[in-house]
């Protein structure tokens, strides 16, 4: 069961509504901020103190992030995990001769065997 699959069981059970049906698409954005709010707290405080605690708060409200994250996919209806992937295949594409290559700022450079992925279908 995926991601995406638990959050419509939970979904389905609570009676929400996807966006095809009339779900209103304002507490997902609201809930998915919260939570996005919740974890950048979270990161910092591990960040700054590296305690067992703050680690166990930290992947508590990164899984929160998911959660709500993976909601989207299920509020418009489109397969979340083949979104990742192709994006993460995607990713890979930028390696060139095996190396990632960064700017002078360190963002990572798309390499001369970078492919987009391909979002139709979803």
């Amino acid at each position: 069961m995926t991601r995406e699959d638990r959050v419509a069981e939970f979904n389905i059970a609570g009676g929400n509504a996807d966006v095809y049906h009339e779900g209103l698409l304002a507490p997902q954005v609201a809930c998915f901020s919260e939570e996005l709010l919740e974890f950048n707290i979270a990161l910092a405080d591990y960040v700054s103190d590296p305690t067992n605690e703050n680690r166990r708060k930290m992947i508590k409200e990164w899984a929160d992030v998911q959660v709500t994250l993976s909601n989207f996919a299920w509020f418009f209806n489109f397969n979340g995990e083949e979104a990742f992937t192709r994006v993460a295949d995607s990713n890979m594409s930028k390696l060139h001769n095996g190396v990632l290559e960064r700017n002078e700022d360190g963002k990572i450079m798309k390499g001369p065997e970078y492919v987009a992925p391909d979002m139709g279908g979803l």
